[in-house]
């Protein structure tokens, strides 16, 4: 939308032309006004795995020339439920986390690492990327969200299997994403495995998440928790709403999660 359109879209632009085909889009609107893109080039079926950020900083009229990230540790998933997620500080700071994926022999699905990728300059630079996951770097670290808090830290959640079934797992990063600390878990009662995780802080510091459970009888309703501890401690989860969603099998949707002024 266009501030002075008055709720009229402006026309559309293509910002994936020079991929051939662009999967899992993301759009971000920064604090100071740019606008943030980015998706995986998909072409054959997601063997190309690159990931592609395209920034138009506040003020400017065209867009940066597209970042095209090819990590080292291999290709990068484009997964409609496991986008490449964003998020922007005041100063300038652009934030990625996204999956790459590593096929197994033997396995039913491809094993993932979380990466994460950052600017301190408005798209303009990039570091190299960085693993958010600790332990076994490939395994079922997926299906993540990521946010920026009021003290400048980074939150990354997602749903991870390493003790047997999925749950609900977290990170926090206070250096701009250069390390992260140890991961803990926040939920380890079954999870439904393909639905996204959201996070989101409310000017307090309160912490919010929000996944897709499986609760008795195989019904799957999204459930939200808070930590008003930095992630130490959590609530019972809560039901936004008691829909009573009998489903056998994972729906691949997820959740999504925003605090407004208020707190709510």
């Amino acid at each position: 939308l266009d501030a002075a359109s008055r709720g009229r879209f402006t026309p559309a632009r293509v910002v994936s032309q020079e991929t051939e085909t662009g999967a899992p889009p993301m759009f971000l609107a920064t604090p100071g006004g740019g606008r943030v893109v980015a998706w995986v080039s998909a072409p054959e079926g997601g063997s190309d795995g690159s990931l592609h950020v395209s920034v138009t900083p506040a003020g400017a009229g065209a867009p940066l020339p597209t970042v095209t990230v090819r990590d080292p540790l291999g290709a990068i998933e484009a997964h409609g439920e496991a986008p490449p997620q964003l998020a922007a500080d005041a100063a300038g700071g652009i934030s990625v986390l996204y999956a790459v994926g590593k096929e197994v022999p033997g396995e039913r699905f491809p094993k993932s690492a979380l990466r994460f990728i950052r600017s301190a300059d408005s798209g303009r630079t990039w570091s190299e990327p960085t693993t958010v996951n600790d332990g076994v770097e490939f395994g079922s670290h997926n299906f993540h969200a990521l946010t920026g808090a009021p003290d400048g830290s980074l939150l990354a959640t997602w749903l991870d299997a390493r003790r047997g079934k999925s749950g609900v797992w977290m990170s926090r990063s206070t250096d701009g994403g250069r390390t992260w600390e140890p991961n803990r878990p926040i939920y380890t009662d079954p999870t439904c495995p393909c639905c996204r995780t959201s996070v989101a802080v409310a000017g307090d510091g309160t912490i919010y998440v929000a996944w897709r459970a499986i609760l008795a009888g195989d019904v799957r309703d999204v459930v939200v928790t808070r930590s008003s501890d930095g992630g130490r401690t959590w609530t019972d989860p809560v039901r936004t709403r008691a829909d009573d969603w009998v489903y056998p099998g994972c729906p691949h949707a997820g959740p999504s999660l925003e605090v407004d002024a208020q707190g709510d």
